[in-house]
């Protein structure tokens, strides 16, 4: 396998989507994010899906949710052996595609949210090195 991994983002699908009514006002900038990600791989066809859920907190009301998933083809994922031996190779993807997810999950966010009482919230910019992931092998 080479040295460097060849990456492509091949699809994006909002799965789903709730806006709540909040049971008392709020501060947009106060808004908690609780986001998880979620990895499946479809080794045969070396695709990989990062499932991105958030849901939008005030004061441990949920007031919205939002999955995302995104679909990336990763060249010689059938050869994940290897990658599992080269932990900071493997490492640099799960990084990478997590970010990219994250991002376009912002996206989603943003365009989902025009025109409701949560449009002003923005998804701050994260860091998914510090977020818990889950991997499978199989979709």
């Amino acid at each position: 396998m080479k040295d460097t991994l060849q990456f492509k983002i091949n699809a994006t699908e909002l799965q789903a989507f709730q806006l709540l009514q909040p049971k008392s006002a709020f501060d947009p900038n106060t808004i908690e994010f609780k986001i998880q990600l979620e990895h499946k791989m479809d080794i045969k066809q070396s695709l990989l899906a990062v499932i991105c859920s958030i849901n939008l907190m005030s004061n441990k009301d949920l007031l919205g949710s939002i999955t995302v998933n995104c679909l990336y083809w990763v060249e010689g994922l059938d050869k994940i052996s290897t990658l599992k031996k080269n932990k900071k190779q493997l490492g640099f993807l799960i990084d990478a595609v997590n970010a990219i997810s994250i991002s376009t999950t912002r996206g989603f966010l943003a365009a989902t949210t025009r025109g409701t009482f949560l449009q002003s919230v923005i998804l701050p910019i994260i860091d998914p090195r510090q977020l818990k992931t889950q991997l499978e092998t199989e979709f």
